[in-house]
């Protein structure tokens, strides 16, 4: 079952953010965020769980990310993080990669690992299609998986 985790259309411009982040920390990974333009700043979640894995559907307006070693020492659930872009443009940066996505391309990154991302959008909103996986359910291990974070799929 789908359901909406938070839409924050109906919120000030002021109480955005700070919603987002909490939000963001309990559905997704703790993360901080900056909206560039507090006027067009906003974001919705839906989220399905799939046993130990969640599917989260995201849309949100311009921003910037980051998840830092202090955040991960804090609060780090070992998910893999597989985001299939939607709509828009977002970036990662993570492991020594950067980069830039467009809809239809994908890319894995690691909630133990420090990182940065943006969102860039012509439109009100940019999305995403993102799957977490614990990492002790990942078939695959760490030496394969971490070159690989950061990196467009």
């Amino acid at each position: 079952m789908t359901r909406t985790v938070l839409d924050t259309t109906g919120l000030s411009p002021d109480e955005r953010t700070s919603v987002w982040e909490e939000t963001a920390a309990l559905a997704l990974v703790t993360q901080r965020f900056r909206f560039p333009d507090p006027e067009r700043s906003g974001a919705l979640i839906r989220v399905m769980e799939l046993g130990a894995a969640q599917l989260s559907a995201i849309a949100y307006a311009p921003l910037v990310s980051y998840r830092s070693a202090r955040l991960i020492r804090q609060s780090d659930p070992e998910f893999c993080q597989l985001a299939l872009i939607t709509s828009g443009r977002q970036g990662v940066e993570q492991g020594g990669h950067e980069t830039l996505l467009g809809p239809g391309e994908m890319v894995l990154y690691d909630s133990s690992q420090p990182f940065q991302g943006r969102v860039e959008t012509d439109r009100e909103r940019s999305g995403c299609v993102l799957l977490q996986l614990p990492r002790q359910l990942m078939p695959l291990s760490d030496r394969v998986v971490r070159p690989e974070c950061g990196a467009a799929l």
